[in-house]
């Protein structure tokens, strides 16, 4: 009896069914004719139709996916954050495969919304370390350091102003450093241009 009772808990507290349950979101009939019930059970199978795609490997259909799918939910409540959180997904999915050229288009085409200020604050903040760390990647440190500046707005809502600021410290102090040689080199040339006039000066005439 008991081990029948342990089988039943592993499957139902098994990662797939947790999935199922989360994306499948299954209606009770008596609120069939629910609007808003009925666009949230939408919005589940939306995501989890892009989510299949991303499992097989098929990147490019669920970019299209989304595309076609977002217009339905952009600029609602909860809802309207289905082409945030699936370009997410999709660039995650990207990055997995080594392809950050791709992974950092999808990011930046990634809007938030969906929810109130504070929500949306934190995913613009979320978005853009992402992208700050890409960049860091491909030793971009100038498009790093621009990232985690527009992500700097968003902290008071959204949070993360931590991790921004030491981004900021790291990736301004790496596009500094090459220009330092640089800066000595012509504050050197310029001290010698200054001091030639000077030992000109100091220096006697022939009779």
């Amino acid at each position: 009896m008991k081990t029948y009772i342990f089988i039943i808990l592993g499957l139902l507290l098994s990662p797939s069914s947790v999935c199922a349950s989360t994306n499948t979101a299954a209606i009770h009939p008596e609120f069939a004719d629910d609007p808003y019930l009925q666009e949230r059970q939408e919005y589940y199978e939306a995501t989890a139709a892009v989510e299949e795609l991303v499992q097989a490997g098929k990147l490019q259909e669920a970019e299209e996916a989304v595309e076609r799918l977002e217009p339905k939910y952009a600029g609602k409540w909860a809802v309207g954050a289905f082409g945030f959180r699936t370009r997410m997904r999709i660039a995650q999915a990207y990055l997995d495969r080594g392809d950050r050229k791709k992974a950092l288009r999808l990011l930046k085409a990634a809007k938030p919304g969906g929810g109130c200020g504070n929500c949306m604050a934190s995913q613009h903040v979320r978005r853009n370390i992402q992208v700050a760390r890409i960049c860091e990647s491909r030793l971009n440190f100038p498009a790093a350091f621009a990232a985690y500046l527009g992500a700097l707005s968003g902290t008071s809502l959204g949070g993360g102003s931590p991790r921004v600021l030491l981004g900021l410290a790291y990736s301004g102090g790496a596009t500094l450093l090459p220009l330092l040689p640089a800066a000595y080199l012509i504050h050197r040339l310029r001290k010698r241009k200054r001091a030639q006039p000077e030992a000109r000066q100091s220096t006697p005439e022939n009779t």
